[in-house]
């Protein structure tokens, strides 16, 4: 959706600081949209000092295994998130779910 994107000047560098962080925003708001129906708002954890989505996914969503993956994706390190990591992590907790 090209009519919605996310203002990077405005969301703080450990988020937006590199090509990959934004990559890795945009991979975060598709899947919000998915789960959600709505897009993305980050808004910071300040007790654990990491960025999560505002809406938190439901118990019957595994929103254990989405967590993680908001984590990762709003909070990656300055080489990117591990996408490899986060394919396998996604493959193995859908697929055991299945078969």
């Amino acid at each position: 959706d090209y009519g919605r994107s996310a203002d990077l000047l405005s969301v703080p560098m450990d988020v937006a600081g590199a090509l990959m962080a934004d990559d890795a925003l945009g991979i975060a708001d598709v899947i919000h949209v998915l789960l959600h129906g709505t897009y993305l708002e980050p808004e910071q954890d300040t007790e654990r000092g990491v960025w999560r989505p505002k809406q938190a996914c439901r118990r019957y969503q595994k929103g254990w295994l989405w967590d993680s993956v908001f984590e990762q994706l709003l909070n990656p390190p300055e080489d990117g998130p591990d996408l490899d990591q986060i394919k396998t992590q996604l493959e193995e907790a859908l697929t055991n779910e299945v078969g």
